[in-house]
């Protein structure tokens, strides 16, 4: 049990993180134009981590060239399209619903990485996509003055999810590497180009106060939580952290009632029961069978009963190239990064 709370642990943190985020985000939205507080966010991300990874001496396998492709595609959905098109709907619908909105990301990146990336989905976390969209449906169709805001303010939420789905799936391939230095090149660059839109667009730079607040958020809420997130993708695999994250909306809708005074909706209470119910049932999962290991790759990692038992003995965290060629066993597993294989 301990072990297990010990793998959620990341994805968790980065539920809590990130729901905490979209909430904080809210009030700044009446005075920060909303491409410009998604490069702030970003930006400060990018700079935090950095000075963490300069500081702090890490055993992470660091970014290759051959990973620039794969990372430059998950930059442009996650954190260049994605962080704009929630901000965007954010300024125009209460952070509740938005929050709840978010809900959408989990079973998109499910799908996304059965039908495109060759991971295993199984029936209970199928039925847990199922119910987490009925409670995004129930959130957005109850009548047209329950959308809190306009029609396109909720799809643009939607599609940020969609853009997210595919940046979680991309970037689960690159999820050996430093997770501090994939954040803070991902937070650094997107944030500079995300900023440098808004000032085109005649935005202009918040106030040095509210400058500093934005930061403390996107440091927590974009950085540490990103950290958080490509930990868990390296553990648990992208469908089953995507589940696991779909707390996030719930933490967030919570916060906004509770911080920000938004009223609770009867269609808010329906959303919010079927989506809990479909993280729950998907996150409880679980996948065995026999299977061979055939890769060769670079990651951190310490010399272990299961996978790395290979002969050039080091103590301690570190990372190498090596290889799993010829293991052959059954055991409980997810789709982390020694399981990517073909079901």
């Amino acid at each position: 049990m301990r072990a297990r709370i010990s793998r959620l642990l990341p994805v968790l943190s980065a539920a809590l993180l990130f729901g905490a985020g979209t909430v904080l985000s809210k009030p700044f939205l009446s005075d920060v134009h909303p491409i410009m507080m998604a490069g702030m966010l970003y930006l400060s991300a990018g700079i935090g981590l950095a000075a963490w990874r300069l500081f702090k001496r890490s055993a992470e396998a660091s970014i290759q060239r051959a990973d620039l492709p794969r990372l430059s595609a998950a930059a442009i959905f996650g954190g260049l399209l994605g962080p704009i098109l929630l901000m965007t709907g954010l300024a125009r619908m209460p952070a509740s619903s938005a929050s709840l909105l978010l809900n959408f990301e989990a079973p998109l990146t499910a799908l996304l990485a059965a039908a495109l990336f060759n991971e295993h989905v199984g029936r209970p976390t199928v039925w847990g996509i199922a119910l987490i969209a009925i409670g995004g449906a129930a959130l957005t169709g109850l009548g047209p003055g329950n959308l809190g805001g306009a029609r396109w303010a909720w799809i643009a939420v939607v599609a940020a999810c969609l853009c997210w789905a595919l940046d979680n799936n991309l970037t689960q391939r690159l999820s050996n590497r430093d997770p501090v230095q994939l954040a803070a090149v991902k937070g650094g660059v997107c944030g500079i180009v995300n900023v440098a839109a808004a000032l085109a667009l005649g935005a202009a730079l918040p106030p040095l106060k509210l400058m500093g607040e934005i930061a403390l958020i996107g440091l927590m809420s974009y950085g540490l939580s990103l950290v958080c997130y490509l930990i868990s993708l390296r553990r648990i695999g992208t469908a089953k952290t995507a589940m696991y994250f779909a707390l996030a909306p719930f933490i967030g809708a919570s916060l906004a009632v509770v911080v920000l005074g938004e009223r609770v909706t009867a269609p808010l209470l329906v959303a919010a029961a079927f989506m809990s119910a479909g993280a729950w049932l998907g996150a409880g999962e679980k996948h065995e069978h026999m299977h061979e290991h055939n890769e060769e790759h670079e990651h951190a990692h310490e010399h272990d009963e299961h996978h790395h038992h290979h002969a050039e003995l080091i103590k301690g965290a570190h990372s190498h190239h090596h290889s799993h060629k010829g293991l052959v066993h059954t055991h409980p597993h997810e789709a982390d990064t020694h399981h990517r294989h073909a079901h």
